[in-house]
């Protein structure tokens, strides 16, 4: 309370205007710009003149132009840095997710700590606090979600899906340590129309009664009526397509990635068979896929093993090609859209800026498949 005969200071509404936009491009507090322009007989004094001049702005005039309108802007400014602070937060965190995955983080760390530091410097005290805590959190976050990942431990990942318009079935197999890729392999095995064929047997007299013609288009192709891989059995239909009994056709069975790895087996295996009639197995012998190579059971139908696009022909070959694309998911992991891959003048894929050095048609289609080996992974058994 006033003391009688007291006399107060009176201040101009410029100089009351050029406090308050120090305040706000300096973040000061109440008592700082109160000592700094010594307002008031004491600095208690000074933070209630302050206060009064944000409570009621429309107290003070300065030649016509209300002192309100500035602080309705400054308020506005206030909300735009926290909706602009909270957004680079959330950048912050999923560039974090990014390097989970495996992509270089470098220069995306720097820029967005460069941006950090503008913004808190712009920012009034009160929402540099806020930003602080909000920064703080979601590194915590990152730090929670990258420990899963981040602590050393051998991991195994496998993919599988349908390449190369769906003409065959690709496995990548991930081995990782920590949040490393330590090596990549990617291979292609035929479908269940490659093997039972007959243009595809040298050997074994399948009789007629055990085979049917499909027509395809303008041509005529014979399949044998039954197959089995393991214990599964399929029929050939009048449609062309094979089914197991209760009618689940093969193209869609192979899809579920369950399915894919134990046909993939089987064919690792040696396991699978044309059927006679009855039930019996019959004994063939396949014809190599180009001369010289291997007639195996067990590797004549993957591509890796079987002579399929060798080198020195047209392009680099099917086995250079795989060991790019293995190179560059080794050094770049498996975050970026593969769908945004692209050719060069130099008929590779470029992808994230990066020549893959893979000029392979289905890239895009691999690379889909490595992420889901990448993601499927778990811990290798001790």
């Amino acid at each position: 309370m006033a003391k009688k005969g007291q006399r107060f200071k009176k201040y101009s509404g410029e100089f009351k205007l050029c406090v308050i936009l120090e305040m706000r491009e300096h973040g000061l507090g109440y008592g700082e710009a109160a000592r700094k322009y010594n307002l008031g007989s004491h600095v208690c004094q000074g933070k209630s003149l302050l206060r009064a001049c944000f409570r009621a702005p429309e107290f003070f005039r300065v030649e016509g132009l209300a002192i309100k309108r500035l602080v309705c802007f400054i308020r506005f400014r206030v909300c735009f840095d926290a909706a602009l602070q909270t957004a680079a937060v959330f950048w912050f965190y999923e560039k974090t997710l990014e390097l989970k995955a495996g992509i270089n983080f470098g220069f995306q760390g720097i820029f967005c700590l460069c941006g950090w530091n503008i913004i808190r410097k712009r920012s009034s005290f009160f929402m540099k606090k806020v930003f602080r805590s909000l920064i703080f959190a979601a590194l915590a976050a990152a730090c929670l979600t990258l420990s899963a990942c981040g602590d050393g431990v051998k991991r195994v990942g496998y993919g599988f899906g349908l390449v190369y318009n769906g003409g065959s079935l690709c496995r990548v197999k991930i081995e990782t340590t920590g949040d490393s890729i330590d090596s990549v392999e990617i291979d292609e095995a035929g479908l269940i129309t490659d093997w039972t064929r007959k243009s595809e047997i040298s050997g074994g007299d399948v009789a007629d009664e055990d085979w049917q013609a499909v027509s395809a288009g303008d041509t005529v192709v014979t399949y044998a009526k039954r197959a089995q891989f393991g214990d599964k059995i399929f029929s050939l239909g009048a449609d062309g397509k094979y089914a197991l009994a209760d009618g689940t056709q093969y193209d869609d069975w192979i899809k579920e990635a369950e399915n894919s790895a134990y046909y993939w087996e089987r064919l690792e295996n040696g396991d699978f068979h044309i059927l006679k009639s009855d039930g019996d197995k019959y004994s063939v012998t396949y014809s190599p896929y180009a001369e010289g190579q291997t007639t195996d059971k067990s590797k004549r139908f993957f591509k890796s093993k079987n002579g399929y696009w060798p080198a020195g022909g047209h392009g680099k070959g099917y086995n250079a090609n795989m060991a790019a694309i293995a190179d560059f998911i080794k050094a770049k992991g498996v975050g970026l859209n593969g769908s945004d891959a692209s050719k060069n003048d130099s008929g590779n894929f470029v992808l994230g800026g990066v020549d893959t050095g893979a000029s392979v048609t289905s890239f895009k289609e691999y690379y889909a498949v490595a992420q889901k080996a990448f993601d499927s992974r778990g811990e290798l058994p001790g």
